[in-house]
């Protein structure tokens, strides 16, 4: 500004001087130094400092006075620098005085009013120009000089001299009061930049606060309000003048408590509460719950006596958690305790049969569920099983818990009990109810339940032990029936563990070659000849000697060895029969699992080529328990098997279903008629008269028959007379191991005799 106003008083005091060397040539005059020094000055104050406010001022108005007043300055520096003259006296007419001020004033008012700015700038110049000039030669042309002697030695300077120096001296100022504006123009432009930088950067700053997912609010050491964002007054529920800047904590605190329902003693603590987290060095982290379930994590970081408290919506990750939690302890589909929440209460009932309470513990486990998934599908099967769950709760009370343990299990923790007798009234009460009828979607659905029970103390005050009790009284009522319930007992705990050992045993038995096939021969009951033999599978177990098939063979299903198993008698078998006549066929047995597989198929063409044997010498003995699997599946694999020429056998006809429409659906080769019917032969008519309808069934069908369980000479006249094909039994031979099937056959061929009596000779001679 400084620099601004020595430019413009100089550059006009200047304009003024070099135009006063050339007034009145003719006269001798000279210029008193102290008047032209204070016309200089008034120059610069006059005119440079009104000038200079007028480019600073904020509205035209105000631009335009500064205007007039620098032009007023104008003319009083021109008339102060006139009365510098000397060797004349100067007089000036009233009329152009006062014209030349309103030009000056007018004109010089006209051109700072306009803000010269862009377009408009030349012509404030030439009106600020117009101005100088119409002042100076309307004040000129009214002067009247009256020249006086003036002695030319007694002038300090000449006045060309002085026009000269003082020229040179306003040069030298302005020249240096150019270089100050343009150093104050750059500095202005950086300070402008600068300026705008940190306009923009506020900006941004400004924009990033409002526009934060958190709520941010800043105290200062007064308690006051410093700032704020829309989001801290959207996330507290708050509305416009609830949170303003320079607002006490005070009245935040309440207008929060007043917007969401809280009292007065609840707003006191959290004022109180604020104060100390302004007071702590650390950064304190609170939560704020809130009617509608929203959760808001709350930080406030100390600073200068004050505080920043940030607000964070953290509602969507604490229902997420709860999710977690809930699911970690809950069943998803039925909404009971899980495995993992029955284990939590089953550890604090038995914790408190330590101190003399009588707990049970009932596992359950639906009958039949599977069907339900196989026939109806999974959706009705988890509409059954919730349905399920909800009588089970209904059943039990308030202190009791019920559980999904997985599948369609369930188990119950019945704590407080007086005696077993209410165990038993719980587990009756559950068979009745889960026995009911269910309508589900229109299908009405029937399934029972069998329930195994356990008592802690009496069974056992460890948790595991006491779920492996009453698992072990469940597998045993579904072993006498389903339906029903069973509590457990010492000798159950034993049965089990010696299934265990048999289990771990079975599973090591093909490794250590503990099996080995044993054949029965199989004979024509015209001819009396042997027709072939029947593998038969026989396990000698290191501990235990030989195990019988009816223990070994079921579990070998249950846990999944039979296809192996299976699989290795086919290739021995088979291996076996190769070293035969060819005239001799080779029958082996299928378990009902072989067939829920992809490898029996596979298995069977294996054998035969590995043991390079005909497939019409092999025949396949299925049960009816094949026929009721899945049937489609089921007959595809015994028509792929009857398509490789090995003929198939339905074994223990008569026992099960004895649908006759399995023979309508598969083309079986043989009918094998159970011994159950065959040993009461003798005694029975109603026996003989079933194996008589059999076996002319099976004549007419154009299928051979095979009697199992010939012991004696009159079952075997009473089998051929009623037209049976085919016998086997102890009559004939018991189930004898491969080494003596040789000397067997070469023994019967050398007599050519009945196989009855070359057995009996060689039992006379061994």
């Amino acid at each position: 500004m400084a620099a601004i106003a020595v430019i413009a008083g100089v550059g006009v005091w200047t304009t003024h001087f070099v135009a006063m060397l050339g007034f009145r040539p003719d006269l001798v005059l000279g210029y008193d130094p102290a008047v032209t020094l204070i016309s200089a000055l008034m120059g610069v104050l006059a005119v440079g400092v009104p000038f200079s406010a007028a480019s600073i001022a904020n509205s035209r108005r105000k631009s335009a006075a500064w205007g007039a007043l620098g032009g007023l300055g104008i003319g009083a520096m021109h008339y102060t620098g006139m009365a510098a003259l000397q060797g004349c006296a100067v007089s000036h007419l009233f009329f152009t005085t006062l014209l030349s001020l309103v030009f000056g004033a007018s004109f010089a008012s006209i051109a700072l009013g306009i803000r010269p700015v862009g377009w408009r700038y030349p012509i404030a110049v030439s009106l600020l120009v117009l101005a100088v000039c119409l002042l100076h030669f309307t004040a000129v042309g009214g002067a009247r000089l009256t020249p006086q002697a003036l002695d030319p030695s007694s002038l300090v300077f000449e006045p060309e001299l002085l026009g000269v120096v003082l020229s040179g001296t306003a040069l030298m100022i302005l020249s240096a009061a150019f270089a100050a504006v343009f150093g104050q123009i750059r500095l202005e432009k950086r300070e402008q930049a600068e300026a705008e930088r940190l306009a923009e950067q506020a900006e941004l700053l400004s924009s990033a606060l409002h526009n934060m997912s958190n709520g941010l609010v800043v105290f200062g050491a007064d308690g006051l309000i410093k700032l704020h964002n829309q989001r801290a007054i959207e996330l507290l529920n708050l509305q416009a003048g609830d949170l303003v800047d320079r607002m006490p904590s005070r009245d935040f605190i309440a207008n929060f408590a007043k917007r969401n329902g809280r009292d007065e003693e609840w707003a006191e603590r959290a004022i109180a509460n604020h104060g100390k987290w302004m007071s702590q060095e650390e950064v304190v982290r609170v939560e704020q719950s809130f009617d509608d379930g929203k959760v808001l994590s709350i930080s406030c970081r100390p600073v200068n006596g004050g505080g920043i408290l940030t607000y964070d919506d953290v509602s969507d990750e604490r229902e997420h958690q709860r999710r977690m939690a809930y699911l970690a302890h809950y069943d998803a589909l039925t909404g009971l305790p899980n495995r993992l929440l029955f284990r939590e209460e089953l550890d604090r009932a038995v914790a408190r049969a330590h101190r003399g309470e009588t707990v049970s513990v009932l596992c359950l486990d639906l009958d039949h569920f599977k069907s339900v998934n196989d026939t109806l599908g999974h959706p009705i099967g988890d509409a059954l099983l919730k349905a399920v769950a909800g009588r089970l709760s209904d059943c039990l009370r308030s202190s009791d818990t019920v559980a999904r343990l997985g599948g369609d299990e369930f188990a119950v923790v019945q704590a407080g009990i007086a005696s077993p007798e209410d165990a038993t009234a719980l587990a009756q009460r559950l068979i009745g109810a889960l026995g009911m009828p269910y309508d589900l979607e229109g299908h009405q659905i029937i399934v029972g339940t069998s329930v195994g029970i356990a008592l802690s103390p009496s069974d056992s005050i460890d948790v595991d032990q006491l779920l492996k009790c009453a698992d072990m009284a469940l597998y045993r009522a579904k072993a006498d029936g389903r339906g029903t319930y069973r509590f457990f007992e010492a000798e159950m705990d034993a049965k089990m563990q010696s299934r265990r050992a048999l289990e771990m045993a079975l599973r090591k038995a093909l490794q250590n070659d503990e099996f080995e096939v044993f054949y029965q021969p199989l004979v024509e009951a015209k001819s009396e000849q042997i027709t072939g033999f029947e593998a038969l599978l026989r396990w000698k177990q290191t501990e235990r000697g030989y195990v019988p098939p009816s223990e070994f063979i079921p579990l070998a299903e249950e846990i999944g060895l039979i296809g192996r198993i299976g699989a290795w008698v086919l290739r021995q078998a088979c291996c076996e029969a190769a070293k035969w006549p060819e005239h001799l066929k080779i029958a082996v047995n299928l378990s009902p699992v072989q067939f829920k597989g992809q490898a029996l198929v596979l298995d069977v063409t294996s054998a035969l080529g590995a043991a390079g044997l005909s497939p019409h010498r092999l025949e396949l003995e299925v049960t009816e328990t094949v026929m009721l699997q899945d049937t489609e599946t089921t007959l595809g694999i015994l028509h792929l098997l009857r398509e490789l020429g090995v003929r198939i056998s339905m074994d223990d006809f008569g026992t099960g279903y004895s649908s006759l429409s399995y023979l309508r659906k598969f083309p079986f080769d043989k009918i094998k008629i159970d011994q159950s019917f065959i040993r009461d032969l003798s005694d029975k008519a109603d026996s003989a008269a079933i194996v008589r309808a059999v076996t002319t069934l099976s004549s007419d069908l154009g299928i051979s028959t095979t009697a199992e369980g010939v012991e004696t000479q009159e079952q075997f006249d009473r089998l051929r007379k009623e037209g049976c094909t085919e016998v086997q039994g102890y009559l004939f031979s018991r189930p004898r191991p491969a080494r003596e099937i040789p000397a067997m056959l070469a023994d019967a061929d050398r007599r050519r005799k009945p196989l009855a009596d070359a057995l009996e000779a060689r039992s006379a001679a061994a």
